[in-house]
């Protein structure tokens, strides 16, 4: 089983089909600095100390309840058994019945028996159906020629009743499993050396596994990661070294090695990718594939040996001071042989994370008319540690506006600012952003606890760019973006383009430091100018365009217990233009060019169908079936693969030379001369050097658009047409 250092993110989600590596490199790094101190806290502290902190900061103020200890123990059971398999249905109520009433009373005095016994039951659960699953495969024949069909999500279902049921279930569930091996080792995709019986139980065992290898401190700290779900979606606890790396996130920097790992199945660590510039790519030791087994502080000569550690161990050990010295004792990537290691000692250092920050691109456009249009995009609203000459935090506004003056002094007739991975951060850098295209005036409007709405403002005299603006969403943009979009459209400054909506989190958190860790609340909610909230609603795109996650639940509404819609006065503001932008005509434009592109038709069969399977929520247990399931699978991409082609071919002719892309980051805006976006390598684009094959994107045209961006570029170009005397 591969594992990776855990995801710490304030407002990214969700991934979807869209997410750069950029944003993901972000979270798997070694970080150096060892953030706030470990102190000898017990657990009980620090329940007493979460649930205190929520009760006293957060936007809602509520108290803990009886209803709120029952809510806490039913996320932490269907965390633990989230396709609720393992679990009994009388297993629920007798911990329901037992824990929940006094579960706040006796947490508070130290006692977390309650979580270890639930543990124990998992374990003897899963344990008695590991065995279970070996009896059934080794004496049960399958045909995969019945009738009968598999639930494929069970998220939202009961618990079984008792054994008998849970018996039945299973059986369906190692049939299709089986099932499934079978199908790959026909298809040529899978090992055909082990036996599919010894595949499937091989995988529950190395769960059983997983689950048994937690040790006291992991449940328990796993169980008070649990408490501020009950509060809302987004408040969190985090463990000091957990907070470290959501805080190094959203700075874009960080002291280390720089270098990207993954825990693989033999136990050693696994070097996926090197930070471009670290302190790792400029020693040229450590190589894409090597294997970690050990590490030491330089001028020690006992390493301590790490295979089987967890990863977030592995980590801690070689963090450490800029300047100090890591040694790594690491089975070379052309090595089969596991005892052959080498010694690699790297000095830490600053590692600045350039592909996760803001960069640009020139597209040129020589027919029917010479146009240039500036692309900017900004993965998240980050910002460092350092102020400028006003005692303002430098981010992401800074360096946008160093693209934004590159782009004006070539000449842009019209910008378009990607929002559509941006999963938000600091709310200040927005507000910031928005006096580039704003000028001064009131952008958002904040409401905390006590009801008291505080109007934010940008105090930019003028703006730095005021041409034609578009501003791309999806549905994964969110929080600080939100704002940034909301109040770009509110003023009339830009066309928003993108999915059916934003996210819709229109929530503010803060952290608050506690003895071991750190509580971040949510304490406030955000407003547009307008006085409508963006929770659950987000921002409506001026035009959408069709989307692969428009099948799908998506966003704040999909939560259980997000906080309410509400809305409060408005504020006066000026609209930005004299005249209306001519949505109705850019509207109807762009809708028949997505009605002729294959991409999208596409897009749109494929979200019908999705919502059907979703709706059905299940799948057959034939092999012919399956087959002829998947052979008509393979006829539709076909399909459409050679639509596409034909289309892709049609361009060819028509628009050869119509575009030139050039690449403009935050190492070359000042450059005399900008370089073909074609020309940069995949490491200068990601900051990251890997030896992961990049999947073909069959849907880029011969300019290397995708359709999203494709239409988007075609909308501002009828943007700026229509501006034209």
């Amino acid at each position: 089983m591969t594992t990776r250092s855990p995801e710490i993110s304030h407002t990214k989600l969700s991934a979807t089909s869209r997410q750069k590596f950029s944003w993901v490199l972000v979270t798997l790094l070694l970080f150096a600095s060892r953030g706030i101190s470990q102190e000898n806290t017990t657990q009980s502290n620090l329940f007493s100390e979460i649930t205190e902190t929520l009760e006293k900061r957060h936007y809602t103020r509520e108290k803990w309840t009886a209803e709120t200890s029952r809510d806490v123990l039913h996320k932490y059971l269907k965390l633990m058994d989230s396709e609720r398999i393992y679990f009994f249905q009388s297993d629920i109520d007798d911990f329901t019945d037992r824990f929940s009433p006094n579960l706040h009373q006796v947490m508070c005095a130290g006692d977390f028996s309650s979580i270890h016994e639930i543990n124990e039951v998992f374990l003897n659960r899963v344990s008695n159906r590991v065995d279970w699953i070996e009896k059934r495969l080794q004496t049960t024949f399958h045909s995969f020629n019945s009738d009968r069909t598999v639930e494929i999500s069970r998220s939202g279902s009961l618990w079984p009743e008792n054994e008998t049921e849970a018996d039945s279930l299973w059986a369906l569930k190692i049939e299709d499993d089986l099932l499934f091996v079978w199908m790959e080792r026909s298809s040529g995709r899978s090992d055909s050396n082990i036996l599919p019986r010894n595949q499937v139980l091989d995988r529950y065992q190395k769960f059983l596994e997983s689950r048994q290898a937690y040790n006291k401190d992991d449940l328990e700290q796993f169980f008070l990661k649990t408490l501020p779900r009950a509060f809302d979606p987004h408040s969190k606890y985090y463990s000091p070294t957990d907070f470290e790396n959501f805080r190094i996130s959203n700075q874009k920097a960080l002291t280390g090695i720089g270098a990207l790992l993954a825990g693989i199945e033999s136990g050693e660590t696994e070097v996926r990718g090197i930070v471009a510039g670290g302190p790792a790519y400029r020693s040229g030791e450590l190589q894409i594939g090597d294997r970690i087994v050990a590490v030491g502080e330089g001028g020690v000569e006992e390493l301590q040996d790490i295979r089987h550690s967890k990863l977030n161990d592995t980590v801690n050990l070689i963090r450490g001071a800029a300047g100090s010295i890591v040694q790594l004792k690491v089975i070379p990537s052309q090595s089969s042989d596991p005892s052959e290691t080498k010694i690699i000692a790297i000095e830490r250092g600053k590692v600045d994370l350039k592909g996760s920050k803001a960069r640009a691109e020139l597209i040129e456009v020589s027919q029917p008319d010479r146009t240039r249009i500036g692309w900017i995009d900004l993965p998240s609203f980050y910002e460092s540690e350092k102020v400028d000459e006003n005692n303002v935090r430098i981010g992401c506004t800074d360096d946008v506006e160093l693209l934004l003056t590159r782009l004006k002094s070539e000449a842009v007739d019209g910008i378009i600012l990607d929002l559509s991975d941006n999963g938000g951060g600091k709310i200040d850098q927005a507000v910031r952003l928005l006096g580039l295209f704003l000028g001064n005036g009131p952008v958002a409007q904040i409401k905390d606890s006590e009801g008291k709405i505080v109007v934010r403002k940008n105090d930019t005299a003028r703006p730095v760019y005021d041409g034609p603006l578009i501003v791309l969403t999806s549905a994964s943009t969110a929080s600080a973006s939100e704002v940034v979009a909301s109040a770009l459209q509110d003023y009339e400054r830009a066309v928003i383009v993108g999915d059916r909506s934003t996210y819709g989190m229109a929530s503010i958190n803060h952290s608050y430091r506690i003895s071991r860790g750190v509580v971040s609340a949510m304490t406030q909610v955000f407003f547009r100018v307008t006085g409508n909230s963006l929770q659950l609603k987000g921002v409506i795109p001026d035009i959408i365009l069709p989307s692969k996650l428009d099948a799908w639940d998506f966003g704040e509404s999909s939560y259980d217990n997000p906080v309410p819609y509400e809305e409060i006065l408005p504020q006066p503001f000026e609209r930005f233009r004299v005249h209306n932008i001519p949505l109705t005509n850019l509207r109807q434009l762009s809708q028949k060019r997505v009605s002729e592109n294959p991409s999208y038709q596409w897009i749109e069969a494929e979200t019908f169908r999705q919502k059907d399977l979703i709706e059905k929520n299940r799948r057959s247990l034939n092999m012919k079936e399956r087959q002829n399931d998947i052979q008509l699978e393979n006829e539709r991409k076909k399909s459409h693969s050679d639509q596409l082609a034909t289309y892709h071919s049609n361009l060819n002719e028509t628009e050869k030379g119509k575009f030139t892309v050039y690449g403009i980051s935050l190492d070359n805006y000042a450059a005399p001369e900008l370089k073909l976006l074609s020309n940069f390598t995949d490491t200068e684009l990601t900051g990251m050097k890997t030896s992961a094959q990049k999947e073909q994107n069959t849907e880029k045209d011969l300019h290397g658009f995708e359709p999203t961006k494709r239409e988007t570029v075609s909308i501002m170009m009828d943007f700026i047409k229509s501006l034209s005397p």
